[in-house]
Parts: structure tokens; sequence; C-alpha cells
């Protein structure tokens, strides 16, 4: 194999790497904007307009199942922005932030990755990915209020319908902003 200018400092891995070529995601074009290119770049499914958010189980997703429980940290999904609630174009802002997904309706959080019913916070904080990592013990000061609720939130979520589950949503994320 021979390399370009750009990867010749890859040249002692060569027999470590792997190129895929042929990629190509017909369903980022849908919409024409940011956050349809985003937000099925794991997955290749159709993402809903109209406000509704549906894309799919996200390839890392697939990986952290097969890998739960091998690890200290299932999945850790990292972000560098908040969610925003909003629609572009017909097609929710909420795609932009989001590339990972647990279920087809749910990006995936940082604190329970295999629940479809968590909040969709990806980590934007190094300090707190950090945390997750490499700290064993979680102090007092550390505690969420809104960790403690999260469970009776997950319950209320199937009894409501989906745009309530939406702003109940962004009223659990606006309380993890307060925390942080």
């Amino acid at each position: 194999m021979e390399f370009g200018k750009v990867l010749e400092s890859l040249h002692p891995f060569r027999r470590k790497l792997l190129f895929l070529r042929g990629l190509y995601n017909e369903e980022a074009r849908i919409g024409g904007i940011h956050s349809c290119q985003t937000g099925n770049l794991l997955t290749g499914a159709h993402l809903a307009p109209g406000g509704e958010i549906r894309s799919g189980v996200s390839m890392d997703q697939v990986i952290a199942r097969h890998y739960a429980g091998q690890t200290k940290v299932d999945s850790l999904v990292l972000g560098c922005e908040h969610s925003i609630a909003a629609l572009h174009k017909n097609y929710s802002m909420i795609y932009s932030s989001h590339i990972s997904w647990s279920s087809p309706t749910t990006p995936t959080t940082p604190t329970t990755p295999t629940t479809p019913t968590t909040p969709t916070t990806p980590e934007l904080y190094p300090a707190l990915a950090f945390d997750r990592l490499f700290r064993d013990e979680v102090g007092r000061t550390d505690s969420s209020v809104l960790d403690a609720v999260l469970e009776e939130a997950g319950g209320l979520r199937n009894r409501i319908s989906q745009s309530d589950t939406r702003r109940l949503e962004e009223y659990l994320e606006s309380v993890r902003e307060v925390e942080r």
C-alpha cells in the first residue's frame, strides 16, 4: 500500500490499518441541512420530519451493547453543544447535536446508554467525562437531584403524548444544566 503525503506518518502502522471505500449515506441528503446530515450519520436511517424525532440505533451503540459490562463505562457519548428544541426546514434540531442513538427515538445519554427512556444529553464537559472514566467514588457533593427522579420520570413518559414527552425532556435537560 502506498500512502499519500497526508497519511505518510501512518506508514509504520500500515499492517494494522483498514481503509473502507464505497460508503455513502443517501439518507443524509434528505432535507439538505446540517442536522439531517448528522442525525443519521451512524445509523443510516431515515430521519422523521415535522418535529418527530426518529433515527435508528447507531452502530456505536450496537457495539456498546455487545461489550456491555466488560469495561468501566459501557458507552461514553461526547458532545460539543446543547440540544436545541426547535425546527429548521421541517426537521428537529436535535439531529444536529446527536449522532449516537440507543433506540430509534432516543439519542444516547451519558448516564444509561441503553435505556431509551433517559434524557437525551451527551456529555458536554471534559472534566465530567474524565470523572466517569477514572473516578471510582462519587462524593455527596456529586449527587444529582435529577438522577433521584429519573426513574419516576421514565414511567411518566409512557403515559403522556409525544409532544409532552419532548417538553418533559426539555425540562429535565434544563434541570441538568442548572446542576452542572
